[in-house]
């Protein structure tokens, strides 16, 4: 994304170099840094109807917003995102089904010795989840040591949600309970 503005900026500079021109350029620069443009890692996970999935190749080619909670805090900061993801996301009868081709999935990872207790958190994963949302949560046991090095992630107590394009990589992130401001926030990186 950041790319393809630069090179539409590089050939109005080629035309007619301006002051503006520059400084749109400088702030291109500075809002596509971070981890836009990082592929979203390889996730081997298993959603609640017990099918594997491969993220992020075994996903619908289009934008996805990808939940990743490693705690219960997290999960529990996680809950705070699910009307609107829900309405802005999923519900194909709302208005927000104009505005939005997006596929939403919350992935739960179980580290360490969290992994022990998998089966019985996935138990009551699934006795809280209403069945037709079995698809978009996703279970991964692993380690966290990927996660923090491919997405930067260093707080296993906080939720993060990303935006990752149908190629795979990271347009943006926020982490935290949800807010308008964050919100609006992945909404800008979707409508990029």
């Amino acid at each position: 994304m950041c790319t393809f503005i630069l090179q539409s900026e590089h050939k109005v500079l080629t035309k007619k170099s301006s002051m503006k021109n520059i400084l749109f350029i400088a702030l291109s620069l500075f809002f596509c840094t971070g981890l836009s443009g990082q592929m979203f890692p390889e996730v081997d996970a298993e959603n609640l109807n017990g099918k594997s999935i491969h993220l992020p190749n075994d996903l619908k080619p289009k934008p996805r917003i990808v939940g990743i909670a490693f705690s219960q805090k997290a999960q529990d900061a996680m809950s705070s995102w699910f009307p609107a993801v829900y309405t802005h996301f999923i519900d194909k009868t709302g208005p927000s089904s104009v505005v939005y081709d997006v596929e939403a999935y919350m992935l739960v990872v179980f580290t360490g010795a969290k992994k022990a207790a998998a089966k019985k958190a996935t138990k009551m994963i699934k006795d809280a989840t209403q069945k037709e949302f079995y698809n978009r949560v996703l279970l991964h046991k692993g380690s966290f040591d990927p996660f923090r090095q491919s997405l930067q992630i260093s707080d296993k107590d906080e939720f993060y949600l990303f935006v990752v394009s149908p190629f795979g990589d990271i347009m943006g992130y926020v982490k935290g309970r949800h807010t308008n401001a964050k919100f609006d926030k992945l909404d800008s990186f979707l409508l990029q």
